[in-house]
């Protein structure tokens, strides 16, 4: 979508639900939420790997809350698997070649019914419309029937969104696009933490010394506790920078011709931004292959708060783009992940999984550890949840058992 006063829009539309005052409005759904994912951590990865699925019911039902006011209860929900599988396609559609077209260029000049892959287009686009106004549909029809629950989509239903130029499929667009992009990310992101966490061992005890300092036994991590735990701040710092979402930017085009460095960079030109040398320059992150969240322990504000900058080199990490087109959602992003790593590191030991009589097994780290492209997300692992100790683990249980209700 190009720059223009429908872009302004959907742009409106996502950051009533993104600034600071609304995103402190989802706490309630987080608190409920974690508590029921350290349940499940405590009581369900049997096999050492349950808690891959568990993370990403949790980072979904968070956001289905907020946007559409109904949780999720099963790592198996239809809502969960429609969106998953949506991801899936548009993650995709993003590799290059995906479409024969992306590799010859002049096949797109053709007109539309001769060119080759656009009837597999049109299909890929309707499944993916069709995923977002399954949900948006469900709530309409609460909405008619007034039964519809406090939610950001019945609140854009409520707006004067036809006198902006938009329709219902866009506000679909814009509610499906916070729940998948979002916990897709969200949900990468975090097992890529809980992976590296595994594998440094030094880095989360760190963690776990500073939030016990902090929060103690009596009491779990709350979000106002986030600004006295710079050290687990600085862990979500530095796992976007070490595997950033995703290692190339989303493509963008120019839609003008644009001179730079007296070079000019034609109308319809595909622009990457290449987000791994940015992250892995050692001018600017010394031992860059290393995971050293100390790097960032004096980087204690939002990623968005350092985008806004014009130093580019203030910059924590470019994860979440750059210019007007960066995504609106860093701050929900850090927050949650945050809360959750310091509630999951108050609660538990992450362990590497036993591994007969040679001890613990070795965590994989390596390029193989991930998937190739378009996130760099950690490939389905193994790790051991181990209670800190019976005061906390009697708490979870508590907690988890009412959350459950919620």
């Amino acid at each position: 979508m190009s720059y223009g006063p429908k872009w302004r829009a959907y742009r409106q539309l996502c950051h009533q639900i993104l600034t600071a005052k609304a995103v402190n409005s989802f706490i309630p759904y987080q608190t409920v939420e974690i508590a029921r994912l350290l349940n499940d951590l405590a009581t369900k990865n049997t096999d050492d790997s349950a808690f891959y699925k568990d993370i990403h019911r949790m980072l979904f039902s968070t956001l289905m809350r907020a946007v559409y006011g109904r949780s999720t209860e099963s790592v198996n929900d239809e809502d969960l698997k429609y969106t998953e599988q949506s991801a899936k396609l548009l993650s995709k559609i993003q590799q290059p070649g995906y479409y024969i077209e992306d590799v010859i260029p002049p096949l797109a000049g053709l007109p539309t019914w001769a060119q080759p892959s656009y009837r597999q287009a049109v299909k890929d686009s309707e499944w993916i419309l069709w995923v977002k106004m399954r949900m948006w549909n469900r709530l309409k029809e609460q909405f008619t029937s007034s039964s519809a629950p406090p939610c950001y989509a019945k609140q854009m239903i409520e707006s004067d969104f036809r006198q902006q130029g938009l329709k219902e499929e866009d506000l679909a667009w814009i509610a499906g696009g916070l729940v998948d992009a979002g916990s897709a990310t969200s949900t990468a992101t975090f097992h890529n933490l809980i992976l590296y966490l595994a594998a440094f061992p030094e880095v989360q005890k760190t963690a776990a010394i500073e939030i016990n300092r902090v929060i103690g036994d009596s009491r779990k991590p709350t979000m106002a506790d986030i600004p006295q735990l710079p050290y687990v701040w600085a862990c979500i710092k530095e796992v976007l920078r070490i595997c950033p979402m995703p290692p190339w930017a989303i493509r963008h085009f120019t839609d003008a011709d644009v001179v730079y460095k007296n070079m000019v960079i034609p109308k319809g030109t595909a622009v990457v931004c290449n987000t791994v040398a940015l992250h892995f320059e050692p001018e600017k992150y010394p031992d860059p292959m290393a995971f050293r969240p100390e790097r960032y322990i004096n980087h204690t504000k939002f990623a968005g708060d350092y985008a806004a900058m014009s130093d580019p080199q203030a910059r924590d990490h470019f994860t979440f783009g750059a210019g007007r087109r960066v995504c609106p959602g860093t701050r929900l992003a850090e927050s949650n992940l945050a809360l959750m790593l310091a509630n999951v590191l108050w609660a538990f030991d992450i362990q590497p999984p036993l591994n007969g009589e040679k001890g613990k097994a070795t965590i994989d780290i390596s390029d193989d550890a991930f998937e190739p492209y378009p996130l760099r997300h950690a490939k389905p692992f193994k790790v051991r949840f181990v209670p800190r100790n019976e005061q906390r683990l009697e708490m979870v249980l508590r907690e988890g058992e009412e959350a459950q209700k919620m």
